[in-house]
């Protein structure tokens, strides 16, 4: 399996000495079952004398104490001194099938977090997020946008899912008395505010019963889908040199808009005519509300036009449910292109010859030099076309590979 670290490398040109992660695909074993035996008549009185004590350990009261019990010693195990650190994969399944979104990584301590999280892109890591929250402030660098920008801190605790230490919650539920057992190493959320306490779902955190430590968090809803959020490192770490500079942002370099510019990079922005008709109304609204150049804005299909931003460039769409904006950061635009979603696709150029009509998923420019886009839906690749900058990818399920001359 190829080493997180080298994929890192290859992916994001950034000081490697700033990065210390083992290969992310690690996972906790699962403690193996053991088979259930009859009691021997010589131990059945140590058994009945068993029961009498699991009997008074639920006695109501008692179990927000660091009793002998498994949301006890969890939250035990996730309350210690130092700097956490923590490995999370987020997978999503529908019926049969799961696919892997994202991975991060963070450190928290005495109220600073720093995380990072990767994209998957046909199974190769490539980092997107870089997150510093210290003083009631975030301060995030995406690779998206290529900019770093700052706002106010979001409140942690109310779901594990999103970017942050994902043992937050079960803390929160433990100190509420908002945890019940779901299972024999299985503990159900019941917390009011969580995030994701919305409609009929059931959330709850699996824990190695040799450890105390979590392994996932799973949210589920009653038709099947659910997500899991996999906990493959959960640890507290001593306060020294070597943690404290994880605390830190990483070093990233300039945008690609500070080298070059989108039309040198798009020939729609070179050669293609104005939008007119509706898509040019659209564009001219957009265009005035996001400070962009409405007269550099260039038709690229049917209801779809490409225009340059000051450091990226931007889709626009106008169709029958309404019009819409897509923008990226130049370096994003160059290595993934800018797409947007559409529940009624744009038409192909009359130039492509597809039989059938495009599905519902994203309309996608991509830059000069790109003659093909890989996409996979359940497992299956298809090789997709380009035409003029242009792509539709319908069904999308988040992967796809650019396939250049």
């Amino acid at each position: 399996m190829t080493d997180l670290l080298d994929d890192l490398r290859d992916a994001n040109p950034i000081d490697p000495d700033e990065l210390d992660v083992p290969p992310y695909a690690h996972r906790v074993p699962t403690p193996p079952r053991r088979r259930w035996r009859p009691l021997r008549p010589t131990v059945a009185a140590a058994a009945v004398a068993l029961l009498i004590v699991a009997a008074i350990a639920l006695i109501p009261g008692r179990a927000a104490k660091h009793g002998d019990n498994l949301a006890a010693r969890a939250y035990a195990a996730v309350t210690k001194p130092g700097v956490v650190h923590w490995r999370t994969a987020l997978r999503t399944h529908v019926g049969c099938e799961g696919n892997t979104q994202m991975v991060a990584e963070g450190w928290s301590h005495d109220g600073v977090t720093h995380i990072l999280m990767w994209e998957l892109y046909n199974h190769r890591p490539h980092l997107a997020l870089d997150m510093r929250t210290a003083d009631g402030r975030t301060t995030t660098w995406s690779s998206v946008s290529d900019h770093v920008t700052h706002r106010k801190a979001a409140r942690t605790g109310s779901d594990p899912n999103q970017l942050g230490d994902p043992m937050a919650i079960f803390r929160r539920a433990y100190q509420a008395r908002k945890l019940s057992p779901l299972g024999p190493n299985r503990l159900k959320v019941d917390l009011p505010g969580r995030s994701d306490n919305q409609g009929d779902y059931t959330a709850y955190y699996d824990i190695d019963p040799k450890t105390s430590l979590p392994l996932r968090y799973i949210t589920a809803e009653p038709n099947g889908s659910r997500s899991t959020l996999q906990i493959r490192v959960y640890e507290t770490l001593p306060f020294d040199a070597a943690t404290r500079a994880k605390l830190r942002l990483l070093r990233h370099p300039s945008p690609a808009s500070v080298h070059t510019t989108a039309a040198a990079h798009f020939a729609v922005l070179r050669q293609g005519a104005p939008p007119t008709g509706k898509l040019g109304a659209a564009v001219k609204k957009i265009a005035s509300s996001q400070h962009l150049d409405a007269s550099a804005a260039r038709k690229i299909a049917a209801r779809l036009a490409l225009i340059p931003a000051n450091d990226g460039v931007c889709l626009i769409t106008a169709n029958a449910s309404g019009a819409g904006l897509g923008c990226v950061g130049l370096t994003h635009a160059l290595k993934r292109g800018v797409g947007v979603g559409v529940p009624n696709p744009a038409p192909l150029p009359s130039s492509a010859h597809v039989s059938g009509s495009p599905k519902a998923g994203i309309d996608l420019a991509v830059p000069d030099g790109v003659v093909a886009v890989k996409t996979r839906f359940h497992g299956t690749w298809t090789r997709r076309p380009v035409h003029g900058n242009f792509v539709h990818i319908p069904r999308f399920s988040g992967q796809y590979v650019l396939v250049r001359r």
